[in-house]
């Protein structure tokens, strides 16, 4: 049975929370509830649970009233996200297609309805013409976000770059990353555009409507807040995060040495080798923004 098996869930996010079906097709609302359905058992039964940002252990509580929940840091891969030099990130900018002497905001994600992404867009418009937005990924609102794009008469100034195997390429050659969605339980991109050396513009968790744990995960000098949901006021954030005097390599450091899948690793193996039985505990000491 499940409960006896000596397993840990690293659970990556809610999904009642996420990739909610548009529309009325029965065959993918069937998929969507049948997995809430399966997630809700396993968060139940499984004896141990774990996530990555006190965001998520209210969110499993939430989702099945469980507090025994263990709080842990993911890890990163610091073979492929570091920062480039100024020389590499010129030519590398060249090698995909963009040009080598403008401000650049990119955005990785699925495109759904609560990532926000027309945010991004729309903000570009309040931003100077020597700004441009690279867009990593794909997914039911792509087509809905060429047609803004479209409209605002931005073809020349965002690129759609669609779901890759490599967003590191193009966290390594921005200025600024941008994380405009509604709701954001932990959010690994962020880490990984940390760790090239890159600050985060978003939205203030604190706002209506707005359930991220930015500031959890960002520390406040390399975190520009947008104090509203509008995309001026997020093009106010985006130009911020690169006004300073910010060292990326110091945001890289700081990252790469806060997050590690060995430490990840030890953390959810040894209660399984030195323990009798399954421990499970709601550990609170693993703060990711001190």
């Amino acid at each position: 049975m499940l409960v006896r098996q000596p397993c840990v869930y690293v659970v990556p996010g809610i999904v009642s929370d996420q990739h909610k079906p548009r529309g009325a097709n029965p065959l993918r609302w069937l998929n969507h509830l049948t997995s809430v359905l399966l997630q809700r058992i396993a968060l139940a039964r499984v004896p141990r649970v774990a996530v990555f940002s006190r965001a998520m252990v209210e969110a499993v509580e939430r989702e099945v009233g469980r507090t025994t929940v263990e709080l842990v840091r993911p890890g990163i891969s610091r073979a492929r996200f570091s920062v480039l030099p100024l020389e590499q990130r010129r030519l590398r900018r060249r090698e995909v297609g963009l040009p080598a002497d403008v401000r650049i905001a990119v955005a990785v994600g699925r495109f759904t309805v609560l990532k926000r992404f027309d945010l991004v867009v729309e903000a570009l418009v309040h931003l100077p013409d020597s700004w441009h937005l690279v867009l990593v990924g794909d997914g039911p609102e792509r087509q809905r976000l060429q047609s803004l794009v479209q409209e605002l008469g931005l073809v020349q100034r965002v690129h759609f770059v669609g779901q890759v195997t490599n967003p590191e390429t193009y966290l390594q050659i921005a200025d600024v990353y941008v994380l405009s969605s509604e709701k954001e339980a932990f959010g690994q991109v962020l880490i990984e555009a940390m760790a090239c050396g890159l600050p985060i513009a978003a939205f203030d968790p604190r706002l209506p409507d707005v359930d991220t744990a930015t500031r959890e995960i960002v520390p406040g000098e390399w975190l520009f807040e947008a104090a509203e949901k509008r995309p001026e006021a997020l093009a106010r954030a985006v130009a911020e995060a690169v006004e300073g005097d910010i060292d990326p390599n110091k945001i890289a450091r700081r990252t790469v040495g806060m997050y590690s899948w060995e430490e990840l690793a030890r953390q959810l193996i040894e209660p399984m080798m030195y323990s009798p039985g399954f421990v499970t505990r709601h550990n609170e000491n693993t703060s990711t923004a001190s």
